[in-house]
């Protein structure tokens, strides 16, 4: 057998692709059943971007998936389905209402192992097999169609969907002329189509129908979309002409009218077929219909043949109409119930295209395993007379049918589960209709190998379906590995080699015949993993740095492999609940474990998270938690990686870092740096240096209280990590800017060192009036900190000795300014002034001081604040701090304390 090894898909970025992935959350209809109910499902809110994604699948070149929404439903027993779309005006459409298409196909996209996506290698792989011009994505409107993930190696791990049947709003002037698209006449936002569906899962994939859109300005909105889906025992649709026109040529016996019934259904109906004159009359142009149309159970289309009577003297096209009338069966009069007959005296050449149609098997018919061989049968039509119909079974070569009065038949020999047949007409002039498509299932059923590894019945078991019972080949199914206490699942085997979601406890397959299936357990890792991960979010790849890159993580994760937390970025705080870690490491989000957890935005693309965490202690970096933040529809993320927090307050304490019986403090400065500093010049950003204090307390908690420069005040705590180090961040100004990086603690000399850390402020942001401008774009500053201790006086640290000289001194501002006053500083640190153009207050037992003072040609005093950070051999002490001009629109400079 060969193993599904799981990896931690975490290869930064294994996929920029993935924002607008093919998914279903809150998207699901649900299990449709009319047993149970018949009240309809709807699901509003929704939007998609551009109003040409369903059109754009029509054409040769393909389409993008993700221009398109997705949903899925389960459908419990055989039922007729409605399925309604409108545009409307959620909050997320940016450009009014979109005219909608939709196609229905049976099959679901993988729901473990990763998303599917167009861009992924294997569906680039497929792609690039297919015939003809170069194509753009996977997506077919109008045919079956293959997209892969990540995990995929081989075209066997494609997804398969199989083409049902489509609804789409408007006529060609909106959607174009691709053969085989029916319109609902009339382009006003809404489209519906009623389908006879057998059991079995279903998706729909809905988008914009105005081709010609795709070039337009249009194309990357955002449109709102409002789906409901309703089920019923009863055809609601009913019986209606296959076309609006039929024809036939001059001299011709007989023409061909189909009638259909649009969603098939059980039960035999009945149908009165009426004519009324033209320029046809009946009895010299043709012979009247009598009677009624009768279908059989599930028979989807029935072939009236209208004897004509030949006029071969007539240089003019006669036409008639046909009219359907009473019912029985209960049944009801579709659209269209009225067809005009045209008896056509054509030109030499004609190029319309011919149509066809199935007639057997039934839409959706089952056969058994006894059956070796199936009937298919159907009916082509065209202007001039059909030279042949081709016919292909699963996706094989097509064969040449000959066709006889309109009709051709053939026996095709089906595979086990669902099948697919696709037919088209070629006329005597070349033409070649749209493709038809006809679905129908031979039922095996096989019994199914699934047991726990040799040697691991002590450490789980398997639920959901029960080992040697028969189940149907191509069927879904689902099993669960149930983990015991203190052992989980470690990966699902196949003999197979196909991905059967390896990591994850919950399998959802496609039963194959032969498919054997082993779940392998093994001890929970997770109690050593267990503890409290803190760190920082950084913009990563191109992404250019922001207050949307930068931000903050904390998760706590669980002896049990489960987890739950927080990120702080742009302002906004997601709560992250509901995480389960697979044995590699991947998080795994909510109830269907997906592998990315999407974060909504008010007003903003959505953030869409990936995580895991490292697991080998004796890798580098071991215990730390690692991912990526993307934001959907852009090529934008950010780094995510949060290390644990190491110190317990018990048996492991940060000692080295304290200074005080119950904790360490520090004094901190945030010293500026150089202009350019990211592109803004000198009198663009503040010319000062942030101060404040730090302490750190036995359980290994920094916190920091600090006042930027601009007189923005901070306040900041986390848990330092085994480099002790701090992950600070801090969100400012109402959320619109924040200021973050790591700090490094040495323990050698009880400092603290951050460089290059990144401080975003938004224009007008308080507090005002200073740099109004702000720098949305970033600055840098660094982190300078100190052990602090209160028992050494300024005068000592300064070496300011018995005379306590000192010097104040200002720098910079707006107008800039450079000032110098005289103080005395006592050895007891107690201040005198020379003169009362100032003030300075000293806080011993903090390391801070503070005042005020006038600067030259202002008429308003300005404040100032500084710390001191004292020595260790051989550095001397010194401090920092900053002052804010009172003017409009101020600035901030620097202010020291030191001996003259």
């Amino acid at each position: 057998m060969k193993r599904l090894l799981p990896g931690l898909a975490l290869t930064l970025l294994g996929g920029l692709h993935a924002f607008g992935h093919i998914g279903y959350t809150g998207r699901d209809f649900g299990v449709l059943d009319p047993t149970v109910s018949t009240t309809p499902v709807t699901i509003a809110n929704q939007a998609v971007t551009g109003s040409h994604g369903w059109a754009d699948g029509t054409d040769a070149d393909y389409g993008d998936s993700h221009k398109l929404r997705y949903y899925r439903f389960n459908v419990a027993t055989a039922s007729f389905v409605t399925i309604t779309f409108s545009g409307s005006t959620n909050g997320d459409t940016k450009d009014g209402t979109i005219k909608p298409g939709f196609s229905l196909f049976r099959g679901l996209a993988h729901l473990s192992g990763g998303a599917d996506y167009d861009y992924s290698v294997i569906s680039a792989s497929y792609t690039a097999t297919r015939t003809g011009v170069a194509k753009e994505g996977c997506y077919r409107s109008l045919d079956n169609w293959k997209v892969g993930n990540d995990a995929g190696t081989s075209f066997a791990d494609l997804s398969d969907f199989l083409y049902v049947g489509h609804a789409v709003d408007g006529t060609p002037a909106l959607f174009g002329d691709a053969p085989g698209i029916l319109g609902d006449g009339v382009a006003d936002g809404t489209v519906t189509g009623t389908f006879y569906l057998q059991p079995g899962d279903y998706s729909i994939f809905v988008g914009g129908a105005d081709y010609a859109s795709q070039t337009s300005a249009s194309a990357a909105v955002s449109y709102g979309l409002t789906g409901t889906v309703a089920v019923s025992s009863t055809d609601s649709v009913g019986l209606a002409f296959a076309a609006s026109e039929f024809h036939a040529l001059q001299g011709a016996s007989s023409v061909n009218v189909v009638v259909t019934r649009k969603s098939g259904g059980p039960g035999s109906v009945t149908v009165a077929l009426n004519s009324t004159d033209g320029t046809a009359a009946a009895g010299t142009d043709f012979t009247a219909p009598a009677g009624t149309v009768n279908f059989a159970a599930n028979e989807t289309s029935k072939v009236v043949a209208i004897t004509l009577l030949p006029q071969p003297d007539a240089l003019t096209t006669r036409i008639f109409t046909l009219s359907l009338g009473a019912t029985t069966g209960g049944a009801v009069v579709g659209t269209p119930a009225t067809t005009t007959v045209s008896i056509d005296v054509l030109p030499a050449v004609e190029t319309n295209l011919p149509e066809i149609a199935f007639i057997s098997p039934g839409l959706n018919a089952s056969f058994g395993e006894s059956a070796t061989s199936v009937s298919v049968m159907g009916f082509a039509q065209d202007d001039s007379d059909i030279d042949h119909v081709e016919l292909s079974l699963n996706g094989g070569a097509y064969q040449n049918l000959p066709v006889s009065s309109g009709f051709w038949d053939t026996v095709v020999t089906p595979v086990g589960g669902l099948n697919t047949l696709h037919a088209r007409a070629v006329d005597v002039n070349g033409n070649v209709s749209a493709t038809a498509t006809r679905l129908f299932t031979s039922v095996k059923m096989r019994p199914l190998a699934a047991t726990v590894a040799p040697g691991d019945a002590a450490k789980g078991s398997i639920s959901g379906l029960k080992a040697g019972n028969a189940y149907q080949v191509g069927g879904t199914y689902t099993l669960t590995a149930v983990a015991k206490p203190g052992f989980i699942l470690d990966y699902w085997e196949s003999n197979q080699g196909i991905l059967v979601g390896d990591r994850s406890p919950i399998l959802s397959f496609t039963f194959s015949e032969g498919l054997a299936l082993v779940a392998h357990f093994r001890a929970t890792p997770f109690p050593g993993v267990k503890g409290v991960f803190n760190g920082l979010l950084t913009a990563g790849g191109s992404t250019t740095p922001g207050n949307a890159s930068e931000g903050f993580i904390n998760i706590t994760v669980t002896d049990k492999g489960t987890g739950s937390g927080s990120i702080l970025v742009d302002g906004q705080k997601f709560s992250i609940t509901n995480i389960t870690f697979a044995s590699s490491g991947q998080a795994l989000f909510g109830k269907e474990l997906a592998e990315k957890l999407t974060l909504p935005r008010k007003g903003k693309p959505s953030f869409v998270l990936s995580l895991g965490v490292e697991m080998n202690p004796l890798v580098a970096g071991a215990n730390r938690l690692q991912g990526v933040l993307s934001e959907q529809d852009s090529i934008n993320f950010s780094f995510v990686q949060a290390d644990r927090a190491y110190y317990n307050g018990k048996d492991l304490k940060p000692t080295p870092l304290l200074n005080k019986p119950a904790s360490g403090y520090y004094t901190l400065a945030f010293p500026r740096q150089a202009a350019p500093n990211n592109g803004y010049a000198t009198d663009q950003y503040p010319q000062g240096d942030g101060v404040g204090t730090v302490t750190v307390s036995p359980a290994g908690i920094a916190s920091i209280t600090a006042t930027l420069a601009d007189g923005t005040t901070v306040t900041a705590s986390a848990p330092l990590s085994q480099g002790n180090v701090m992950p600070f961040f801090a969100s400012l100004y109402s959320g619109g800017g924040s200021i973050s990086g790591p700090l490094e603690f040495g323990p050698a000399h009880g400092d603290i060192t951050g460089e290059d850390l990144l401080w975003f402020r938004p224009a007008s942001a308080k507090p005002a009036p200073v740099y109004t401008a702000g720098w949305p774009n970033g600055i840098k500053v660094d982190g300078d900190g100190m052990h602090y201790d209160g028992a050494t006086t300024f005068n000592s640290a300064l070496g300011l000795g018995v005379s306590g000289a000192a010097e104040l001194s200002f720098e910079g501002g707006k107008p800039p300014v450079s000032l110098f006053k005289n103080v005395t500083v006592s050895t007891t640190d107690k201040v005198t002034l020379l003169n009362n153009t100032y003030s300075l207050s000293i806080d011993t037992a903090k390391g801070t001081f503070k005042g005020t003072f006038t600067p030259v040609g202002q008429a308003k005093k300005s404040n100032f604040m500084g710390v001191l950070l004292q020595a260790h051999a051989p550095e001397t002490a010194h401090t920092h701090g900053f002052f804010l001009d009172a003017g409009p629109d101020g600035g901030a400079g620097t202010a020291k304390l030191a001996a003259p």
